[in-house]
Order: C-alpha cells, then sequence, then structure tokens
C-alpha cells in the first residue's frame, strides 16, 4: 500500500512538475522581423561605426631600430584623412611615435621586439613632424609629413 501511495504521489509531481516548464512564447508572424533586415540594419550600424572612427586611407609601416627609423625618409607626404602607423621596434631600447607638433601620441612605448599600430587623422595643407618622444631620440629618429588632398 505505501508503495502504490509513493508511485501516485510521484506521478502526481511529475505532471505538476510538466505544467510548471517555462516554454518561449509563439510569435505571430507578423510580429516577426525578417533576418534580411536584421543583417541589413547590423551592416548599415557596422558601416556607421567605421564612418565616425574614420576610414583608413593610408598605412604605413615605420621601423625603430637603435636610435633611428632607417627606412624612413626625411619627408614623406601623405593624403589628408586617418592614417594607420604600425610601429615595428626591431631594437633592444623603448621606442614610441608621437606628433610633435601636437604632443599626440600615435603609438604608445614599445619594448623591443614589439609591435603596435595606432592612427592619426590629418588634415589637407598639415605639414607636421613625427618623431619617437624618448627623450634623447627625438633628435635623430623624426620625419616631416606633408598632408596633400
Amino acid at each position: 500500500m505505501l508503495r502504490l501511495t509513493t508511485l501516485a504521489a510521484l506521478a502526481v509531481l511529475v505532471v505538476l512538475l510538466g505544467a510548471c516548464e517555462q516554454q518561449d512564447p509563439e510569435i505571430a508572424e507578423e510580429d516577426q522581423v525578417p533576418g534580411d533586415l536584421v543583417e541589413a540594419e547590423a551592416e548599415e550600424a557596422a558601416d556607421e561605426e567605421a564612418a565616425d572612427d574614420g576610414d583608413v586611407v593610408e598605412t604605413v609601416e615605420v621601423v625603430a631600430v637603435d636610435n633611428d627609423f632607417p627606412e624612413m625618409d626625411d619627408q614623406i607626404t601623405l593624403p589628408a584623412g586617418t592614417v594607420e602607423f604600425t610601429l615595428d621596434n626591431q631594437g633592444n631600447a623603448v621606442h614610441n611615435l608621437a606628433v610633435e607638433d601636437t604632443g599626440d601620441m600615435i603609438v604608445d612605448d614599445l619594448d623591443g621586439g614589439e609591435q603596435a599600430t595606432g592612427t592619426y587623422t590629418f588634415e589637407d595643407g598639415d605639414e607636421l613632424t613625427l618623431i619617437c618622444d624618448i627623450p634623447g631620440h627625438e633628435q635623430t629618429m623624426r620625419f616631416d609629413v606633408e598632408v596633400e588632398g
């Protein structure tokens, strides 16, 4: 008798728990958002974010070795807009890349063997000097930038 009562109680408990199980609500077809609309809105948001950040108009690699940017000309010409700089510290000393004229940092301090990327937005007609602003480095680690268009 006890066994039968226990089985009956378990059966009732199973039925009650099954009734309590939460189910996802049905969404009417007219209330659903089409998948292609969701994708289009996501792409539009990504495009707006890229426009806010400024599209990169050119990429420049700057190699730092000892107290020199050996592969950089003394003066380079860049287009107006956002330029991406990759600083590749192939030396042993700490180096960075900054705009001497404004004090803006493009790439923060890197130990030897490290590489990092940063951006700077140039205006048409800018004439600026980029340097490694570690004390004592700025005399030999520098190049001028002229911006056209």
